[in-house]
Order: structure tokens, then sequence, then C-alpha cells
């Protein structure tokens, strides 16, 4: 199989293996054909005919290289067409792709020269955007170097009151004492109307309070009922600041965390974030998924004076990228537009403060749609979990307590527990982030939300508290707060479960009054 280039093709395939020092001209050709591709370029083999012949004649061998059967050149292409390409036809298409690409490279070096070696920058950049296509997202790059943090270690003990027995007596967890839990993370199950939201309330105003305001917080309210108003004493004796993103876009870039030193480090933590955007819509498929590493990757690469791009940075070299290619805007365009100018501040003012280093009540109102609203939260939770497992362990004292950097709670968890994509974001951080000084407070509406198919989220907790729920079968209660020394024990505090009464199993079956922020701040 053999065809002829135009006049011009082959004049511009001289200059440009000179320009490359290529030792032969189907090196600068095999690079403009494949790079076609990769801009997802397809043509009609009719505009064949507007070509014309008077160029250097080359054989489909020669172009795909001595390493590459020409079969498989040829299989490409039937897979970028979604056809069986006939000779002729396929030879028509390869003429085509030759010609644009040749233009392509030729017209991008003229006029984006920059410097005496831009064209091998130039060329770099194919070859990597390249690579990102080829990557399987799933391979394993091995974790981060490890790095301090600028966060506030607490290190004194944290006793927290969950609450009062019937007796009257004050139950106290020692939360960051070894010697009673090697996990800090708590699970609160309660229907509406239990009171779980004022007891998670009181539990991040005792570790405010107890730390001198030097533990910080964020809580993710995902059901959005929380008001400034309602919510002021509560935010005022926390010192803590009200995000409502229906009220206008976060002050703050989810992209911040992404290594400008490191490029493993770099390529690693931009594929989580993409990772993380994928696992809340299925839409978005592993092509898309590509590119959106692509384009990522090409801001931090032209990135300036240090500064790390905004997700509005990307969506505008997204924009030019489907521009570019006359891609027509789909799902992975709208979820970036939105985003970068709905969600999250196109210029962040903030930027110089770490999101962990001041106490945030998140709320995200039913008016923005589920998928924005989780993609929120996920860009909020890759955020933290890569900060905080890319940095140094937390070390226990002489008396083995464990010091305390930061605190996650996360309202309606079952959204997330539930999506067999988004909950391994959250088994990643239950595993990873306890033994980083984080404390991650799960809040679901029952007990079952916890066990999915996929992971018993409950085995990472340490702390499970059961408030009033729906469902009090004895088994899934017993699953949840684990095995009591008796089971008539256990099953006569389900029975006494009722609304305003709490029950856990730390080391036997306790019913009782769970703490209510309301009731601490009225006192």
């Amino acid at each position: 199989m053999a065809f002829k280039t135009t006049k011009e093709n082959q004049v511009t395939i001289r200059t440009l293996t000179d320009k490359f020092a290529f030792k032969n001209e189907a090196a600068i050709a095999r690079i403009a054909i494949n790079y076609t591709l990769q801009l997802d370029k397809k043509f009609d083999a009719k505009e064949f005919e507007d070509l014309d012949s008077d160029g250097k004649e080359y054989r489909v061998e020669t172009l795909a290289g001595t390493t590459v059967n020409p079969t498989i050149f040829k299989s490409l292409f039937s897979q970028h067409y979604g056809r069986l390409l006939s000779e002729n036809e396929f030879n028509r298409l390869l003429k085509l792709h030759l010609n644009f690409g040749l233009n392509k490279i030729y017209s991008d070096l003229t006029d984006k020269s920059r410097g005496k070696f831009s064209h091998i920058d130039y060329l770099i950049s194919i070859i990597k955007n390249g690579l990102n296509f080829v990557s399987d997202s799933s391979t394993y790059l091995g974790p981060p170097t490890t790095h301090s943090i600028n966060v506030t270690e607490f290190q004194g003990k944290v006793s927290l009151n969950i609450g009062r027995d019937q007796k009257g007596n004050n139950v106290l967890l020692e939360l960051n004492n070894l010697d009673h839990f090697d996990s800090r993370h708590i699970a609160v199950a309660g229907m509406i109307g239990s009171g779980k939201t004022q007891f998670v309330l009181d539990l991040l105003y005792q570790f405010r309070n107890q730390s001198a305001n030097a533990l910080n917080f964020i809580y993710i309210d995902y059901k959005g009922e929380g008001h400034s108003d309602r919510l002021q004493k509560f935010l005022s004796a926390a010192a803590c600041e009200y995000v409502d993103i229906s009220a206008g876009a976060f002050d703050f870039n989810p992209l911040s965390y992404i290594s400008m030193s490191n490029e493993r480090t770099r390529n690693f933590n931009i594929r989580s974030f993409v990772d993380a955007v994928a696992a809340i819509d299925a839409n978005i498929t592993i092509k898309r998924k590509n590119i959106l590493t692509s384009v990522i990757s090409k801001c931090f690469d032209s990135a300036k004076d240090g500064l790390h791009p905004t997700l509005f940075d990307v969506f505008e070299e997204l924009k030019a990228y489907y521009e570019e290619r006359e891609m027509d805007p789909d799902t992975l365009f709208a979820v970036v537009e939105q985003l970068s100018i709905d969600v999250f501040k196109p210029k962040v003012v903030s930027g110089a403060k770490k999101l962990y280093n001041k106490s945030l009540y998140l709320n995200l109102p039913s008016a923005v749609s589920d998928t924005l609203r989780q993609l929120c939260v996920f860009a909020i939770l890759n955020y933290l979990n890569t900060e905080f497992t890319s940095s140094n362990d937390v070390e226990p004292d002489e008396n083995r307590i464990v010091p305390i950097r930061y605190v996650i709670a996360i309202d309606e968890a079952h959204v997330y527990l539930k999506n067999k994509n988004a909950s391994k974001v959250l088994e990643n951080m239950l595993r990873l982030i306890r033994s980083k000084g984080v404390v991650v407070i799960l809040l679901t509406q029952g007990v079952e939300d916890y066990k999915q198919k996929n992971f018993d989220f409950s085995s990472q907790i340490k702390i499970p508290v059961c408030l009033n729920i729906r469902n009090k079968d004895y088994g899934l209660i017993e699953h949840f707060l684990g095995t009591p020394k008796t089971k008539s024990s256990l099953e006569k505090a389900i029975q006494n479960l009722e609304q305003g009464k709490g029950l856990i199993n730390i080391k036997e079956p306790l019913l009782l009054e769970p703490s209510q922020f309301w009731r601490t701040i009225s006192k």
C-alpha cells in the first residue's frame, strides 16, 4: 500500500525533518498522523479528491515504522472511525490525516515559537499528552513522598462528653488515648428528628472548646438545612465560618494540593483529582478522564510564578481543547464549567490560607443539583485526603495520647457509601488518614448504611453511636455496635431505644441521653 503526499506537504516534511534533526522523513510524518488521532480529528474520505499527489510516495509500512505491523496501524484507524475500513478508504484517510497533522504542527511552531528550543518543548508536550491517553488511569504510581504540613497539632487529651446515662452521669470518651481507642473515627446513625445533627454539632463544639479553638473542622451539610441565622449560636461558639454554595462560589482552589515541584507526585495528584470527579459522574468515560488529565497537566506545565492553576484555568484550557478539535460540549465540559464558576471561585482570594487552618460549616442546599453537590464534596475530601495522607504520621506521647490535627464531619454520608465508585474514596480516607491525626465523623439515617456489598465501613469505626432509627433489627445493630458480652443486654437496650435516646457498646451496651448542642449552649 502506498500513496503520494501533496507538493506542499513534501516541503513541510523536509522543513520539519531538518528542524527536529530526524534521521529520516518518515518520523515527522508518523508523528503528524498520530497527532491527529490524539486530536480526535475525523475526515470524510471524499475530501481526498481536493488534495494533489505531486509530492513524495510513501508506503504505509514505512509510515508505520519497523516495529509496528501496518495491520495494527490500520486497526487504529478503524477503531478511530468506529468501522472496518477498506484498503482504499484507509489510504485516503491516511493522506488526509497526514496533511492536517503536518499543517497543524508547522502552523503551531510558526505561530507559537518562543525561543530556540520551543520546538522541542512542543514535541515533548505532544508525547506527554499521548502517554496520558494510553495510560491506565488505575496505574499505581506509588505514594507521594511525605512532608510536614502547616497545621496545628493539639497534643492535649480530648475527652468527649457524648451524653448522660440513666443515672444522670456524663459518659466521657478519651478519644485520643491509645489505651482506649486505636482509631478515632466516629459513626452516628439516626433517623430524621433523632437529634444526630445537634449531637455532632456538640461534639465539634467540644473539640473547639477543649483545644481553645486550636483544633479546626469542616462540617459538610449535604441536605443544606443549615441557615446562618439559625446556626448563629453554633457559628459564634465554635468560631466557625459559614459557606453556602448556593449564595456564591466557594473561595477555595481544590487543585491547590497538587505538587508544583515534583513531577511524579504531581501526576499522582492529578490522577487522584480526576478519579474523584469521575467517581461521582459515571458519564465521564476513561477517554474523557484522559482528556481532563491531559488538560490539567498542561495547565500545571504552563503555570507561572509558582501559582496553582484554578479550575477556571482548567476550564478555559478544556474549552480551547474542545474548540480546536471541533468537539461538542458534553458531560465533562458541563461538569468542569459548573465547578469552575458556580461552585468554586474562578479567582481565589484566600489562596494563601489552607482549608484545614480554619473551621468551616459547608452548606449544600438541595437547590444545587445532586451531582454538583457531590462533586463539590469529593473535590474537598480529595484535597484533604491527599494533604494529610502525604504528611508525616502523628506520634503519641509518653502517656499514649495521640495528637489530633483536624476533624471532618460528613452529614448524609449514605449518599456516598451507597455509590460504588464514590465510596472507594471514603474507604481510602478512613483507612489511611487515621494515623495522620484526623478524626472522621460520618452521619447516616440507619446502621445498615455502613455495611455495603463492596466494603464494611463499620470495620474502620471504633466509636459507633446508634440514636433512634427506623430499622431496629438486632443483627444489623449488633454488627454496627459490636458483639456484646451478653445478647440479652443489647436486646434490652434496643427495646428502650426511642426518641431522645442513644445506644453505644464500648465496654457493654449503654443507653444514654445524647449530648445536644442546643442544650449545652443554653446552660
